[in-house]
């Protein structure tokens, strides 16, 4: 009986430094996976922080877009309103120069109404010397 006692004591005995030895490596198992988890977790914040300052940075990108596209429109309506007052003054151009051809055919008209005034007094002149000559010779 007292071998069996002693057997099943030595029997325990080992049965809980097997338990102890399972349990300080369940500990030191536990140890080394908080390491980890550690880690992880840091690694986890510094990837949240550069993403973060990539939304940032993206969210400013954004803004200048926006702003270069606004300062887009504001030039795209400036060159329209530019174009606008070139055809106004295309228009007003070609009317000052329909005027001028006008004024330019009134004035040859004249001119040649003139030249043919002209004429008819050279013409009468010369009449009027011939009629004298006749007068002075009856």
């Amino acid at each position: 009986e007292i071998e069996k006692l002693r057997s099943l004591k030595a029997e325990l005995m080992s049965e809980n430094e097997n338990s102890r030895e399972e349990k300080e490596k369940g500990e030191s198992s536990n140890v080394a996976l908080e390491k980890a988890l550690t880690k992880e977790r840091s690694h986890v914040r510094s990837l949240e922080a550069n993403l973060a300052a990539l939304l940032a940075e993206r969210n400013e990108l954004a803004q200048y877009r926006d702003e270069l596209s606004l300062e887009r429109d504001e030039l795209s309506l400036e060159r329209s309103e530019l174009l606008f007052k070139r055809d106004e003054l295309s228009l007003e151009v070609d009317e000052l120069s329909l005027e001028r051809d006008g004024e330019v055919r009134e004035q040859n008209k004249l001119s040649h109404e003139r030249d043919e005034l002209s004429l008819r007094v050279s013409s009468l002149e010369i009449q009027l010397e011939t009629a004298e000559k006749c007068l002075r010779e009856v």
